[in-house]
């Protein structure tokens, strides 16, 4: 009986209320061919080597540009919670992961701090990387946690993010890296500053390498 109320409500919402593309807001379902199609992926899968003393490298889907289909997908995922976009966004992780031959033992969502997080109610790194392991049989595990919040990395100059994120990151208790690659997960990267910090705090603990993935990334 549950179970069909259940059915019947949804019924109801679905015709009452019909799902809006994020990307065009025409009627028909949360990201619609058009949109998806939209979305303009960068033409080299590969993990760029990046000028860091911790971070191995760094693949990026898309190049991050304000009114792109992209950075419209990204916006209503973080800001107006839409989190079944995860699933369609993270199968462009995996498709660049799987393209660029990634090799690792783990994925690491970036952390939120638990200020944002309640805030948010979700993070969207946990998200995404949850679909990529989920695809790819890799594990997910939470092995930092962001113990200051001063400002989101958005809200700064390029010059300020990197002060913003240090020593931001610490590894959670028992857990262990030792030897392991892993690979962090992200919506987006600008200077990379705080997929450095958080690769700093795995490499600190014993990692081996450490690699970032994100949707989009600011060039």
């Amino acid at each position: 009986m549950k179970s069909l109320f259940l059915t019947l409500w949804n019924l109801f919402l679905e015709t009452v209320f019909p799902a809006i593309c994020c990307g065009c807001r025409r009627e028909g379902g949360l990201l619609c061919d058009d949109c998806l199609n939209a979305v303009q992926l960068r033409g080299s899968a590969l993990f760029e080597v990046v000028d860091s003393e911790c971070l191995d490298g760094v693949l990026a889907c898309s190049e991050y540009q304000e009114g792109q289909m992209m950075a419209k997908l990204i916006y209503a995922l973080k800001y107006d919670f839409v989190v079944d976009l995860a699933p369609p966004l993270g199968q462009f992780l995996i498709d660049g992961c799987t393209n660029a031959e990634m090799v690792a033992d783990v994925l690491c969502p970036v952390p939120l701090h638990a200020k944002r997080f309640r805030w948010r109610g979700f993070n969207q790194a946990e998200l995404l990387a949850n679909v990529v392991g989920q695809e790819v049989g890799l594990p997910v595990e939470n092995l930092l946690k962001r113990i200051h919040f001063k400002k989101a990395q958005m809200e700064l100059r390029k010059e300020e993010r990197k002060a913003n994120v240090e020593k931001a990151f610490r590894m959670r208790e028992n857990v262990d890296v030792v030897g392991k690659t892993v690979v962090l997960v992200d919506d987006v990267a600008t200077t990379l500053s705080t997929l450095e910090a958080c690769a700093s705090a795995l490499k600190e603990a014993g990692a081996q390498r450490v690699y970032g993935i994100v949707l989009a990334r600011v060039y």
